[in-house]
């Protein structure tokens, strides 16, 4: 999402029929596109201790809103949880010190 906060959300003409942010999305599906044999990810599964590369576009993005948005998914679509997991972003701030849990479980930000 880095792309849009910068020359990317500039601009929202269409390219090839797709606008900045479903072309972020888009990209990144490509990133991980591949055609696979089921033995083959059968052995993959087995060996190979990373996820399969059609979870590792369908998972993370399936949590996002902004993918919803970019593509007007309804609440109900195959590509929408209904319950979604912390961003990336959310995560990533409580490692970084950004946003502390009390000890009764409230959040609060950091005081730097």
């Amino acid at each position: 999402m880095a792309y849009l906060a910068g020359p990317g959300a500039r601009t929202s003409d269409k390219l090839d029929g797709f606008t900045p942010e479903q072309r972020v999305f888009l990209g990144w599906a490509q990133v991980w596109c591949e055609n696979a044999r089921p033995e083959a990810e059968r052995l993959k599964a087995a060996t190979n201790p990373h996820s399969s590369n059609k979870y590792r576009v369908n998972g993370p993005i399936s949590n996002m809103p902004e993918f919803q948005k970019a593509f007007s998914c309804k609440a109900n679509a195959p590509m929408v949880r209904g319950e979604r997991l912390p961003s990336v972003v959310s995560v990533m701030g409580r490692v970084c010190g950004q946003v502390q849990v009390g000890s009764g479980g409230e959040r609060e930000a950091s005081g730097d």
